[in-house]
């Protein structure tokens, strides 16, 4: 059972999913969006009969598992009341809580020695903060949530609105953050002058706060003004732009042209396998992890942890740690460490000899085998019996390889992942551009904003 417990400037948005369309053909279509939730909360929960509106039932109890709704302030002034009066005890802290009650059965020893079975009740209280700003709010982010809030709240749209609809609402959405949160740089910048010359101690969220990162007109930063107004500078938000751009991008809320025109039953599984995944797998399937590491038996980590997902950065990263081969170099690949990549999402688990990106044009299997190391073939193991579906494992290390050349080419795998490479459904030819016309989008905001300001 949950139960959620507000303040009363506070109220869940209890508006159901309503179709747009209730004019011509589509009037009489099925509408599964308005199923979509349960009385204002999303995930595996249905409201409970007898409970009143405060009350679901929720149809998993693990730690994977993802529930959201949103939340409208319901007082006039627009403002949360955060305090309120009570005789005898003066003001008292308000803050909204939630409560989960689990019913488990257990086998206990009696009082006799006999051992017999009972249901328990296991009940947690947890008090929800309220962030007082925009700024207090984006530092609290959790990126893997985000992910799973954001594809639902998608998907839900897609349903009625259309795929092309929800892609240019998306974009929207992500402009109105971004220009929000160039705004909250600018304020937080002011008030922590304000309390600096007032002799105040700095508020929390300053140990997080660069303004040189953030703002335009501030030297000494190591961003460039696009990455400030793509929110690069900021430690909760810097990867906002790529997790909409991944969303988007997805076979899911992709819509078809071109090469790409997936089936109806091709979009609806993308869509269940992606509604069905926890947090950190529906991540690692938007955003896969991709790490490098070294051949050889002595490697035990990896020496790059994080590559951006396009070709470009890629070459940038591995050339660092390709090995120089001369006349007088050994023949034997297994004397000389080369740069492999470790890649982890639930579509595939790959390890991939970095050779194979000089001879992207053949289909011919390199001959000269490397070894990696019992460290690298745990994590690869793992890394595939993590998801609920084991993700197949491709090994790519020259030689004999599992894998079917006739069928798939090392290259060919390796560019599916790189999502930053790959062009949208409207003509944009890969993330950069797309960020670059948002990026401008934002700036063209600001501007206007600061024309009617100053008049």
């Amino acid at each position: 059972m949950f139960r959620l417990r507000l303040t009363p400037t506070l109220g869940m948005d209890r508006t159901p999913f309503e179709p747009l369309s209730s004019l011509g053909d589509d009037a009489n279509r099925p509408k599964p969006v308005r199923f979509y939730r349960s009385k204002g909360m999303l995930g595996p929960v249905s409201s409970s009969p007898d409970g009143g509106d405060d009350l679901w039932i929720a149809g998993s109890c693990d730690d994977t598992t993802t529930y959201s709704f949103d939340l409208d302030i319901t007082s006039n002034s627009g403002h949360v009341i955060g305090t309120v009066f009570v005789e005898g005890r003066g003001e008292v802290n308000l803050s909204p809580g939630m409560q989960s009650c689990f019913a488990y059965t257990s086998i206990i020893k009696n009082e006799d020695g006999q051992y017999v079975t009972v249901r328990r009740l296991r009940v947690l209280t947890t008090n929800v903060k309220v962030a007082a700003d925009t700024e207090t709010l984006t530092n609290s982010l959790d990126a893997e949530a985000l992910a799973v809030v954001l594809f639902h709240k998608l998907n839900a749209a897609s349903m009625d609105e259309g795929l092309l609809e929800v892609r240019e609402a998306t974009q929207t959405w992500l402009i109105s953050t971004l220009l929000c949160a160039y705004r909250s740089a600018e304020l937080h910048e002011v008030r922590r002058k304000m309390r600096a010359s007032r002799g105040l101690s700095p508020c929390e969220s300053d140990s997080l706060f660069f303004a040189n990162e953030r703002l335009l007109d501030r030297q000494g930063g190591q961003l460039s003004d696009r990455e400030k107004l793509l929110a690069r500078g900021h430690n909760r938000l810097c990867s906002l732009p790529l997790l909409t751009y991944a969303l988007i991008q997805c076979d899911a809320l992709r819509p078809g042209k071109g090469t790409f025109r997936p089936t109806i039953d091709a979009r609806c599984a993308a869509s269940s396998n992606l509604s069905a995944m926890p947090p950190a797998s529906l991540a690692r399937g938007i955003a896969p992890r991709i790490e490098v590491w070294l051949s050889g038996d002595d490697c035990r980590e990896p020496v790059v942890d994080s590559v951006n997902m396009n070709m470009e950065a890629l070459r940038q990263v591995i050339m660092e740690y390709q090995p120089v081969r001369d006349e007088q170099s050994s023949p034997d690949a297994s004397d000389i460490s080369f740069p492999v990549l470790f890649v982890d999402s639930p579509r595939l688990v790959m390890v991939f000899d970095c050779r194979y990106l000089d001879n992207s044009q053949s289909l011919v299997p390199i001959r000269e085998k490397i070894k990696i190391s019992d460290t690298l073939l745990s994590l690869v193991e793992i890394a595939a019996q993590s998801y609920r579906v084991p993700a197949p494992i491709y090994y790519f290390l020259g030689g004999s390889s599992n894998a079917n050349f006739n069928e798939v080419t090392p290259i060919s795998l390796l560019h599916d992942i790189l999502l930053e490479d790959s062009g949208t459904s409207d003509g944009v030819s890969d993330y950069h551009a797309w960020t670059a016309k948002i990026a401008e989008e934002v700036l063209e905001e600001i501007d206007a904003e600061s024309k009617d300001s100053s008049r």
